[in-house]
């Protein structure tokens, strides 16, 4: 939805640090307020200089012994200099019913699945905004409509996942000049998940299927009708089946996560619609003193039943292709690749710095992301970072060089 007030009252709540809001008793209130200055977009557009804010509110309270209710909410201004209207979502907003050994859990939700640090081949349920002009990871992600269901045995819960309504992930894309894109949605409830999962023992591990849609778009150029000459968009049916993995040795935590997924490639448009694949995550961490950290991960794509998108003779169909394979990691029949992650802390964590990177040995791209934060009290904390995309232009990440950008934010939290 969007507010109609303009992005200046936004900004004027960030000169109230001493606001309250009021709850009833048995409800709880937290929140930040944040604004922030980014060179750049994340949408592969021209937009520089930008003055983003948000405000975030979340409320949980008790429904009598056995039910709660969660409502998150974002209030979002894209660029408050240039006076853009402010935009309001429900992050998420459910009520969740625990009785005995069953936990319900029914409205818009995040469910997250797997284990590796970053990168979770079994993560199919729940969407991601990649635009958005945030320094954490973790607020990318928005809420879907679920119906979540888990019943818990001693150290195993099985849960069982509905997703009635689909909304996929939004991803930066430069659409080419003189051509419009097209996005399909689609409508039903075809989507579920199951996992089993087990914690507390001396390997943590999960096994898990998903039968739905997905979440990243496959590209096509329509080649008749009304949008003939246009891209697609589509959101096509995929099945997972996942697993992962957790334990120590020594001073180290190994991780591990794995998913293949089988795609529907319709007959003559086999470039249309990714190739069903293998994803591969497994890594290490450890503690070298008690405030700085290393993660190094391995990950592997193996694609089934691969042919070369530079094959296809029509140029105009070949380009496509192309972008089509180098959106979804499908340019090469295998590649592998690391993360880095390295953190510290200090003067009592309100300090903390660190450097992640992301490097494919094959197509030689990479992003790699700098960031450091300072806590001024338990309500203020401010931030400064870089995000900078590397390679060729028919990679992965050197598609996303003109997102590239260096910030600086400052948040209250109450």
């Amino acid at each position: 939805m969007s507010i109609s007030f303009p992005g200046a009252v936004l900004c004027a709540l960030f000169l109230m640090p001493g606001m309250a809001f009021a709850a009833e008793p048995g409800l709880k209130m937290s929140g930040f307020l944040e604004t922030g200055y980014w060179s750049g977009s994340r949408s592969l557009d021209s937009e520089t200089d930008i003055a983003a804010g948000r405000l975030a509110i979340k409320a949980t309270g008790a429904l009598g012994a056995e039910g709660s209710l969660l409502l998150d909410t974002r209030f979002a201004n894209a660029d408050l200099a240039r006076g853009r209207q402010t935009h309001g979502q429900i992050r998420e907003g459910y009520f969740r019913f625990g009785k005995d050994q069953l936990d319900i859990q029914i409205g818009k939700q995040i469910v997250t699945w797997g284990r590796a640090d970053r990168l979770n081949p079994t993560d199919n349920l729940t969407p991601r905004d990649f635009t958005l002009l945030v320094a954490d990871d973790s607020e990318q992600r928005r809420g879907a409509t679920v119906v979540r269901g888990t019943y818990y045995l001693e150290d195993v819960a099985l849960t069982a996942v509905l997703l009635p309504v689909f909304r996929p992930n939004v991803i930066p894309f430069r659409v080419p000049a003189a051509i419009g894109l097209r996005e399909t949605i689609p409508a039903g409830s075809r989507q579920w998940a199951v996992k089993l999962d087990q914690t507390g023992r001396a390997i943590d591990w999960s096994v898990s299927y998903f039968s739905g849609f997905d979440l990243n778009p496959d590209l096509s150029l329509e080649v008749s009708g009304p949008y003939a000459g246009n891209l697609c968009f589509s959101h096509n049916p995929i099945q997972v089946l996942g697993a992962d993995a957790a334990t120590t040795v020594g001073a180290y935590g190994i991780r591990a996560e794995a998913a293949y997924t089988w795609t529907e490639q319709p007959v003559g448009r086999d470039f249309e619609v990714k190739r069903p694949f293998l994803y591969l995550v497994v890594g290490a961490e450890r503690k070298v003193w008690d405030d700085f950290n290393v993660n190094v991960q391995l990950f592997f794509r193996s694609v089934s039943n691969y042919r070369n998108p530079y094959a296809i003779a029509d140029p105009s169909l070949r380009s496509v292709a192309v972008l089509q394979a180098v959106l979804n990691h499908q340019l090469t029949r295998r590649e592998n690749g690391m993360t880095f992650l390295v953190s510290r802390k200090w003067l009592n964590e309100t300090l903390a710095a660190e450097i992640a990177a992301v490097y494919s040995f094959t197509q030689r791209d990479f992003l790699l992301r700098p960031r450091m934060s300072y806590a001024f009290s338990d309500h203020w904390r401010g931030s400064l970072g870089v995000d900078r995309y590397r390679g060729g232009e028919n990679t992965f990440f050197g598609r996303l060089k003109a997102n590239s950008a260096v910030f600086a934010e400052l948040a209250y939290g109450f």
